[in-house]
């Protein structure tokens, strides 16, 4: 911009998921966007910035970007659209808390440190010698004992293959480390090629299944077609594994130029832990735009997932009992847990489910905590199973977290809307011995706040108590066995009579 002051301009987008209010640097036909909540300071203040100055943005009291006035076009609020339930001030004060979490992993192996500034030629093992890349750590020779940290601010792409006995955390000042799934930003202007009216087709390959695609980090979201021909609206997309293009309607012109940030979520989870992991931590990262699972464990014990954001997950195409059918956690765990632990994290936007344990074969999952998480705008919030008739669920809790607006997010676009919950499980035996759900708030679900089954007898459901259960008149409390509750008047009564909790906290949220 060539004038002496900047204007701060409000600007409402309806159509977005973003989770915060943004500030915008438009420069050159793109914009990037600042999360407002993390902004310490902006120097100098907005209205008074010569054109000679730059603009300084400090996070956590760290410098997150700087531009020179000279370049800068505007400046804007985006103000998402975003849901209120009767839980707002303290999902507010639970996020807040999450974000803001400390490193304190303690460890007794070596530390091996990661930057986005760093170099695969280094040590890796000190915060002045960092590596740079997932592909040098994944050849680390890592035993149980080590650590592996990542520098706050820092984004990595691609993926980790988690190493039993080591804890993956966080060093340095600012917004936790991100790890991202997506192989690149892939708004790059020169790789979107108009091929019909309205039809913009990547030019680089991408080989395994598309299943998100996010617009300016959530602003907007893609909605997946399974052919060329169903592509006609905007943020439609089709992903063609023949040819390996990625097909995009946007009638605004071309995305690499109006989007500062593309990422495709390919068919991949973030992290791993390999069959029979165990005595694995890790701490204060932030993963998102990955097609598959964000964090999966598969017969594992000793685990440990605290602090840790996770949006932006899952929509890959999967094959179950014979069906192409999409799919995506933010944290599974299947077949034989033996010790899982996650606290004190954020999730939001997943296809399928925020926290999930499951399985077919096991004889026992046992020892289950989810605690003091706040898991937003997710199909089913928290989800269990266990098929095997003779296996049994036992030592589980899930106290103390709030669990919001199930069913409102981008995974909605599925073609099963109407089975979103925050507590769900399937008519499966689910065998139980000492499985409570208590202390929980339960804020708003689009078709119902929980689904609780087990076939092989009503005395196997969770005690439940001390729940909060706000939701609008008029739609379904849920599922509790064979017997549908609907949220009236008479709901409060009906979960006494049922046997759902005996002094339920019932609450009617004003609709919008």
């Amino acid at each position: 911009m060539k004038k002496y002051i900047l204007f701060l301009i409000l600007l409402v987008v309806t159509f977005a998921q973003a989770q915060e209010n943004m500030l915008r640097i438009h420069r050159g036909g793109k914009h990037q966007s600042f999360s407002v909540e993390r902004i310490d300071s902006i120097v100098p203040r907005l209205g008074e910035i010569p054109a000679k100055d730059s603009l300084k943005i400090f996070y956590k009291n760290s410098l997150k970007a700087q531009y020179s006035v000279a370049e800068i076009d505007s400046l804007t609020i985006f103000r998402p659209k975003l849901m209120s339930g009767h839980a707002d001030e303290q999902a507010k004060s639970l996020k807040k808390k999450i974000l803001d979490a400390k490193d304190e992993l303690q460890v007794s192996g070596v530390k091996y440190y990661l930057s986005e500034k760093g170099n695969d030629a280094n040590s890796g093992k000190s915060p002045q010698a960092p590596w740079k890349t997932l592909a040098k750590l994944s050849g680390a020779a890592l035993t149980a004992g080590d650590a592996v940290f990542f520098e706050r601010g820092s984004v990595f792409r691609g993926s980790i293959v988690a190493v039993s006995g080591v804890s993956y955390g966080a060093y340095g000042q600012g917004d936790k480390p991100c790890i991202y799934g997506a192989k690149e930003n892939s708004a790059i202007a020169e790789r979107w090629k108009q091929v019909k009216p309205n039809v913009w087709s990547y030019s680089q390959a991408v080989h395994n299944d598309i299943g998100l695609i996010a617009f300016n980090h959530g602003e907007a979201s893609g909605i997946k077609k399974w052919k060329i021909d169903d592509v006609a609206q905007n943020f439609d997309y089709y992903h063609n594994l023949s040819d390996f293009k990625v097909y995009l309607y946007y009638d605004k012109g071309n995305p690499g130029e109006l989007f500062s940030d593309i990422e495709f979520g390919e068919k991949k989870h973030i992290i791993l832990l390999p069959e029979r992991s165990s005595d694995v931590r890790i701490d204060n990262l932030c993963l998102k735009y990955g097609g598959a699972h964000g964090i999966v464990a598969v017969d594992a014990k000793n685990i440990s997932i605290t602090n840790v954001e996770i949006a932006w997950i899952g929509g890959s195409h999967h094959i179950h009992n014979g069906q192409v059918v999409r799919y995506g956690n933010a944290i599974e765990c299947w077949d034989g847990i033996d010790g899982i632990r996650v606290e004190n994290c954020y999730i939001y936007q997943i296809y399928d489910t925020g926290i999930t344990f499951q399985g077919s074969s096991s004889p026992t999952m046992k020892n289950i905590l989810y605690k003091a998480n706040l898991i937003e705008y997710c199909t089913w919030s928290i989800e269990y199973w266990m098929s095997n008739p003779s296996a049994v669920i036992t030592n589980v809790c899930f106290e103390d977290n709030i669990l919001r607006f199930s069913g409102y997010g981008w995974g909605n676009q599925r073609p099963d809307k109407s089975d979103a919950r925050h507590i769900k499980t399937w008519n499966y035996p689910n065998k139980s011995d000492n499985f409570v759900i208590k202390n929980n708030y339960f804020d708003v679900a689009k078709h119902g706040i929980f689904d609780l089954k087990a076939s092989a007898s009503m005395k196997y459901l969770p005690k439940m108590s001390n729940n909060v259960y706000a939701q609008y008149k008029g739609l379904d409390a849920g599922q509790w066995g064979n017997a549908t509750l609907v949220f009236d008047n008479r709901i409060r009564l009906e979960m006494i009579s049922f046997g759902v909790e005996q002094n339920p906290k019932v609450i009617f949220v004003p609709r919008p």
